[in-house]
């Protein structure tokens, strides 16, 4: 069964290990544990700048993930609720 927390993580983990030990992986992290969906060097879509940004770093804020990418020259963050999956 997978779990939707644990989906940006596992296509993640695709891209960089055997797929014979990805559920090995997984299942050493609890369900409880919510992680991001999208990681640094991702590219994802901003609804509210209705394009395609590259995230440069992830983190947490207000109880939600936030992910920061390059706006007009600078490094700005939003919500993972404003990101398109």
């Amino acid at each position: 069964m997978t779990n939707e927390n644990h989906i940006g993580f596992e296509r993640k983990l695709r891209e960089l290990v055997d797929t014979s030990k990805i559920k090995d992986i997984l299942s050493l992290i609890p369900s409880s544990v919510i992680l991001p969906m999208f990681y640094k060097g991702d590219t994802a879509f901003n609804k509210q700048l209705n394009r395609d940004i590259v995230i440069t770093k992830n983190g947490w804020k207000n109880g939600e993930h936030i992910y920061y990418f390059i706006n007009d020259d600078d490094e700005v963050y939003d919500y993972e609720s404003n990101f398109k999956f």
